[in-house]
């Protein structure tokens, strides 16, 4: 198998690729040069998946637990609590965070394999600080700065922002309506 971080190709390409075909890894024994620097990379973008990605994509496809069966992706009342999450789970990744997260085990056993050279440890650590800044920055920019906002407030207490207006009126003088009610 041609588990060096650097392709060997003798010119055969159907032997270099049949060489990927029976990978065996024994995490605890890579040795600097042993893991192929596309394996590290995708044990990384996994374990982001794992992290971040995966269960923020399904809630989008849950359905509505108030309209029932068949409602997925009518949850748009709910994106500004599911951004606080996103936020919230962005904010663990970063700085390294990720590094003591289970869903990177694979990423970080497989970085100990990484060999010298152009994509070296160095390299990989620059990589994900700023693939995590990209994916920060896009997710400030779109997200965060659309469902964190104040401008979506009457939206997320009523729908629209006349209603909103009454329903934040009502919060706000519950007391003295009970009072008089009682």
């Amino acid at each position: 198998m041609n588990n060096k971080s650097e392709a060997n190709n003798d010119g055969n390409i159907d032997e270099f690729v049949a060489s990927f075909n029976t990978a065996t890894y024994e995490f605890n024994k890579l040795k600097p040069g042993d893991s192929p620097t596309f394996l590290v990379v995708l044990h990384f973008l996994n374990g982001f998946n794992k992290a971040f990605f995966h269960d923020h994509f399904n809630f989008l496809l849950k359905d509505d637990p108030v309209l029932g069966k068949g409602t997925f992706g009518q949850i748009a009342r709910f994106g500004s609590v599911r951004c606080s999450i996103m936020n919230e789970d962005l904010l663990k990744l970063e700085n390294g965070g990720f590094q003591k997260m289970k869903e990177f085990e694979p990423y970080m056993k497989a970085l100990n394999g990484v060999g010298s050279g152009e994509c070296d440890q160095e390299y990989f650590e620059k990589a994900t600080t700023v693939f995590l800044e990209r994916f920060r920055y896009v997710w400030d920019k779109h997200m965060g700065s659309k469902y964190l906002s104040s401008n979506i407030l009457h939206y997320t207490l009523g729908g629209d922002r006349y209603h909103a207006r009454e329903f934040a009126q009502w919060l706000v003088d519950y007391k003295d309506s009970m009072k008089a009610m009682v």
